[in-house]
């Protein structure tokens, strides 16, 4: 479910809708706000066996990228400290080979700004070159941490936290007792 971010998506679908998908992305902003969740479902969308304008969210497709067991996705994250380039190299592995089920291989790289200088170089190469039908989404909120040239292969969507009011009409639909709602609001985060 996507709470918020209703620019973004709108923007996204559209691509979908046009064929025009670019082979990177950027999804840049505070951390914990939706960024990961919506490249997932920006992913099902893409991949979903049943499209009709939106994921299904029951097909196998849909259903393996929520469970992250999808054989076309990978996701990435650091293992230590940073993302290194052995991670990088394994990724280049992985970009070699067909897709099993879906259209496109996609790749997210969560929290990009930890890729180590050694790994955005090699990065770099995979975007500058990418095989056969290839997505990247990158997802950091430190994006001037990230080499200009990899910045400028990227299609870069902001994203910013979730109005009071989004949350409130969120949580009504939920049936959530008012009090519980303000306590919940304030401790939100957008």
């Amino acid at each position: 479910m996507i709470l918020g971010h209703q620019k973004q998506w709108q923007f996204l679908k559209g691509l979908i809708k046009l064929g025009n998908i670019p082979h990177a992305f950027l999804f840049s902003g505070p951390s914990e706000i939706g960024k990961k969740t919506l490249a997932m479902e920006f992913l099902k969308l893409l991949n979903c066996e049943k499209s009709k304008g939106f994921s299904c969210q029951n097909c196998r497709s849909c259903k393996d990228i929520e469970k992250k067991v999808h054989p076309d996705v990978r996701i990435l994250e650091h293992q230590e400290k940073d993302i290194n380039i052995d991670q990088i190299r394994e990724l280049k592995s992985y970009l070699s080979l067909s897709p099993h089920s879906a259209i496109f291989k996609s790749v997210i790289i969560d929290q990009a700004h930890s890729l180590n200088r050694q790994a955005q170089s090699a990065l770099l190469k995979l975007l500058e070159e990418p095989k056969g039908k290839t997505i990247f989404i990158l997802i950091t909120e430190y994006p001037e941490m990230l080499l200009d040239t990899i910045l400028s292969r990227c299609e870069i969507l902001k994203f910013y936290l979730v109005s009071d009011k989004e949350i409130k009409d969120y949580l009504k639909n939920q049936k959530i007792p008012e009090k519980a709602q303000e306590r919940l609001l304030s401790m939100s985060f957008g």
